[in-house]
């Protein structure tokens, strides 16, 4: 009786030994699948003095992006043309395309800088800039609100790039910034129908290459559609009375890399369509600036064959007060104009 007794408690050990190796192995099967690696980061900027504003987290490099569902019930309206899966990060454009913010929690407590402008990190997911305020870039959860100091931009990725939504105003500080688009985020930065000043510290570079010679397709390394909304761009130091740029002052690289891709401008994709075709206003006070298109695409300007679709959309007040620009036009593109 004893010896039967015996056996039945190994049996209930062996078989329950059994499960928790099974479900152990699903646990790790499924963080194998969950997990994706993340872009090497740049070492931090020395920026001065900065506070705390996020907390750390254990997880930091989860993924933040969900499926977004069906039912109009679960959006929420989050300006700039965009709404929000509520409790997701995942957005809806204009256009009603689901657009999936990748995002992966910073290691390290995101901080403000001493001018007080949100920190983030484009290496750690796509940046978006609404109304409402930033999400991604390294943020745990969107901002409530608009920061009206500004935002303060570092990282490199090529999966990764920046939009400011339509009706926003913002400033925005790039510090050693390296995106390189693909077919999926077609241009680095993206500031149509918005009022956006950008500063450049350290040296910038960003790459378009998304473009092609077949039919409208074609992005830019700083995209501007619409004739409206407006573009600054600028060097540290570029309020200082009798201030001229040189080496030590802010650079940005900008190039379309293959066949009507842009370099600063509005893109090819969207010269058919009259409320986003041409590109103006915009002002250059500061920086050095080395700037050239692909084949077919000025350095700075409207994409190609702009007005020969939209009589009202073409190139139009492109001011320069200061810094270096070297702007080279390619075959069929000229170095400003278009």
């Amino acid at each position: 009786m004893k010896r039967k007794f015996l056996v039945f408690l190994l049996v209930i050990v062996f078989g329950t030994g059994q499960a928790m190796v099974f479900a152990e192995a699903g646990v790790q099967e499924a963080a194998e699948v969950e997990t994706e690696p993340t872009e090497d980061r740049k070492p931090e900027a020395d920026i001065g003095n900065t506070e705390e504003t996020e907390p750390t987290t254990e997880e930091s490099e989860t993924e933040t992006s969900t499926q977004a569902g069906d039912s109009s019930k679960d959006m929420e309206k989050i300006g700039g043309g965009l709404s929000r899966f509520k409790n997701t990060e995942t957005f809806l454009g204009a256009d009603e395309t689901i657009v999936p913010l990748v995002n992966k929690v910073s290691e390290k407590p995101l901080k403000k800088t001493k001018e007080g402008q949100t920190m983030l990190d484009v290496s750690l997911g796509n940046i978006r800039i609404n109304q409402t305020g930033a999400s991604g870039g390294g943020l745990s959860e969107a901002e409530k609100e608009l920061n009206p100091n500004g935002y303060y931009i570092t990282g490199k990725t090529n999966n990764y790039n920046v939009i400011v939504a339509r009706g926003v105003k913002t400033e925005l500080t790039f510090d050693s910034v390296e995106i390189e688009s693909n077919a999926t985020t077609q241009s680095c930065v993206v500031v149509s129908h918005a009022d956006v000043t950008i500063t450049l510290k350290g040296i910038n570079k960003w790459g378009c290459n998304f473009g092609s010679s077949s039919g409208y397709s074609g992005g830019a390394a700083l995209a501007k559609n619409g004739m409206d909304g407006s573009l600054i761009l600028q060097c540290e130091y570029a309020c200082q009375e009798g201030h001229q740029c040189d080496d030590d002052c802010g650079t940005l690289i900008a190039k379309g890399n293959v066949v009507h891709a842009g370099a600063i401008g509005s893109t090819m994709t969207n010269v058919q369509q009259l409320s986003e075709a041409g590109f103006c206003n915009f002002r250059i006070r500061g920086g050095n600036l080395e700037v050239s298109g692909g084949t077919h695409v000025a350095g700075i300007g409207a994409a190609c064959n702009t007005q020969a679709h939209n009589a009202s959309a073409y190139t139009k007040n492109i001011y320069i007060s200061g810094g270096n620009i070297k702007a080279t036009g390619t075959d069929s593109g000229p170095g400003i104009g278009g």
